[in-house]
């Protein structure tokens, strides 16, 4: 829970410092953070009690959450990356269309981006 505050809490610092109007894309990109938080951490404590599973019994609690956030880091930067990727494509074919659309797009990619480095 604590981790879900700090990364809306991080999204919402930077619409306050950038001063961003606040509307339906913002909505979205707190809808959307929540979103990537849920799932990465789900898939974490997913790997966790996979690892468990493996344990050897000299291997304590911590190394073996260490490992599991290290197998999912890789994932998480993948998600992140390919969400810049399709926004930064959409932003370049639709230049100038609807300035709305891109503003969602690119709070759809703070939001990935955010999420990915509050994991770390």
């Amino acid at each position: 829970v604590i981790c879900l505050l700090h990364d809306v809490l991080v999204v919402v610092a930077f619409y306050a410092v950038a001063k961003v109007s606040v509307g339906n894309t913002f909505i979205a990109c707190m809808l959307t953070i929540v979103g990537y938080s849920i799932n990465a951490t789900i898939v974490i404590f997913d790997r966790i009690r996979e690892n468990m599973v493996e344990m050897k019994p000299k291997d304590e609690l911590k190394d073996v959450v260490n490992r599991s956030i290290n197998q999912s880091l890789g994932r998480s930067i993948f998600t992140s990356l390919t969400t810049f990727i399709m926004v930064a494509v959409l932003y370049a074919l639709g230049k100038g269309r609807d300035s709305e659309n891109v503003d969602y797009l690119m709070s759809e990619t703070r939001a990935a981006i955010a999420k990915t480095l509050g994991e770390e």
